[in-house]
């Protein structure tokens, strides 16, 4: 089973990052679940561009790449929310 909910997406004001969040419930082991969250809702998001404290703004290390975050809620509950620069 794996269950997403989108619970945020696009900019909260004018010229600032997007961001784009989602709940998501599953049964599967959590690689799996990250695994998943990238291939179908990761956006082109680069795998290798994860940001444990995520803080729905871009820069260092990333630069002008999106990034994303993961964190697990609960027992087969987790938050993937992914970031993208605004470019103009």
């Amino acid at each position: 089973m794996f269950t997403a909910k989108q619970t945020r997406c696009g900019q909260a004001r004018a010229y600032q990052d997007s961001v784009y969040s989602w709940d998501i419930e599953s049964d599967l082991p959590k690689d799996e679940v990250i695994a998943k969250a990238l291939a179908e809702l990761g956006r082109g998001v680069n795998p290798a561009n994860i940001s444990t404290q995520h803080s729905g703004a871009c820069g260092f290390p990333f630069g002008l790449d999106s990034f994303y975050s993961f964190s697990q809620m609960a027992t087969g509950l987790y938050r993937f929310t992914v970031t993208e620069p605004y470019l103009d």
